[in-house]
């Protein structure tokens, strides 16, 4: 239990339990992710009534609600069945909250929250599809401002989109919609090439500059 003993504030406990039940989770133990999650709730309370100890933190208090919250949905959305609907609900209303927080703390986290709840919308099919479009849009749009690593994942959301549009539109190829949805695919490919040789760039930088820091 080193987290437990760890001279750290309670709001960055949170956050760190919100990683470990990620981790858990992606491993497919939702049973530890869940008691994971609620020992980062405890933190939570905790850094709410002023207790914790330690100095500030790198994830203050809002942020670390925040991720706390991300990964319960998450979680929900992995058990499947009834919680993915509820995973929905848990990401517009996050997304509701942050969606005047102009931190950079939020930033990124905004943007995935945004990405991957448009992703949940089309997989259930819960909104328009023009809603759809609009949210996984504007979560590229601001992705872009956060480099090359946000912007192709944002970029795989909304082509994934628009390959399932396509998909559903292949039965009617002649379509004005089939081929607007063609034509918006071959744009993102155009996209995607453009990204992955500015990631090659980035990486190539940052392996140069650990060398020179060797």
């Amino acid at each position: 239990e080193l987290l437990e003993r760890a001279a750290l504030p309670a709001a960055q406990r949170a956050c760190l339990w919100a990683s470990c039940a990620r981790g858990a989770r992606r491993c497919g133990d939702l049973l530890a992710a869940r008691q994971l999650l609620c020992r980062a709730g405890e933190a939570l309370r905790l850094a709410a009534a002023g207790g914790g100890g330690g100095a500030a933190g790198r994830c203050g208090e809002d942020e670390a609600a925040v991720r706390v919250r991300w990964q319960e949905a998450k979680l929900q959305w992995a058990g499947g069945g009834a919680g993915a609907a509820e995973a929905v609900r848990l990401a517009r209303a996050l997304l509701e909250e942050v969606a005047g927080d102009g931190s950079a703390e939020l930033s990124a986290l905004r943007v995935r929250l945004e990405r991957t709840y448009g992703g949940w919308l089309d997989e259930l099919r819960a909104e328009r599809r023009a809603a759809i479009e609009e949210t996984l849009l504007h979560a590229q749009s601001a992705a872009d401002a956060l480099g090359p690593r946000s912007a192709s994942k944002a970029l795989y959301e909304v082509g994934a989109f628009y390959e399932r549009q396509a998909a559903a539109l292949e039965l009617d190829a002649s379509s004005a919609a089939a081929l607007a949805a063609r034509a918006q695919r071959s744009r993102l490919e155009s996209d995607l090439r453009r990204l992955r040789r500015q990631l090659v760039a980035v990486d190539a930088e940052e392996a140069a500059a650990g060398g020179r820091g060797r």
